[in-house]
């Protein structure tokens, strides 16, 4: 599942968070002790907005073992600027969707099921980005037209300055995993990832 491997320079010891499974090819993310506001080592794989207006969507199978561990996705400026949204478990063993904007007061929305995959979209806009997910259950299709949508979070506070440092990379999309000091013991596992 996880591999070490040593770098050549220093022979220190490197983790290996992500691994290509299946066929098709799913990616699977061992998420890291690290949240997205760390600047140096979260678990995350980004790929830069390169439409004005586009559609970002992943489908994930996460099925949390600890209320601290968190897996998702990301609309990225940097690491002081970020809005995500991601499956966790609540505290009754249940799964939530949290909303965590840029700005603004964070937000859950209960899952019906503790197993299906889950359909996360972003949809990108002129003035906005909008996050929404659809559980995928046995049967259903990913069609976008399910979505519940969670919250919004401007362009403008998306696009602000960074307090330390500048923004060279512009906006991007992307996929995550992370436990809040502790490691994901469950792979978060990635479908497809995808810009329409």
């Amino acid at each position: 599942m996880r591999q070490t491997t040593l770098t050549s320079n220093t022979d220190t010891p490197i983790k290996v968070d992500f691994a290509l499974k299946g066929t098709p090819q799913h990616l699977e993310l061992f998420g890291g002790p690290w949240n997205l506001s760390v600047p140096a080592v979260p678990t995350m794989f980004l790929r830069k907005q390169s439409a004005r207006r586009t559609r970002w969507s992943t489908r994930l199978d996460f099925r949390p073992t600890s209320g601290r561990t968190e897996a998702g996705t990301v609309v990225w400026w940097n690491y002081l600027t970020y809005s995500s949204m991601g499956v966790r478990r609540a505290a009754d063993g249940s799964r939530i969707i949290r909303f965590k904007p840029a700005e603004g007061a964070e937000k859950s929305i209960g899952l019906e099921t503790k197993d299906a995959d889950v359909l996360l979209v972003i949809d990108c806009q002129d003035l906005y980005y909008r996050l929404g997910f659809q559980e995928v259950k046995d049967g259903s299709s990913d069609d976008v037209s399910e979505i519940t949508w969670v919250g919004s979070v401007s362009t403008d506070i998306m696009t602000r300055d960074p307090t330390v440092g500048a923004a060279f990379t512009g906006m991007m999309m992307g996929v995550y995993a992370f436990g809040e000091m502790e490691r994901c013991l469950v792979p978060a596992v990635f479908k497809f990832a995808a810009f329409e």
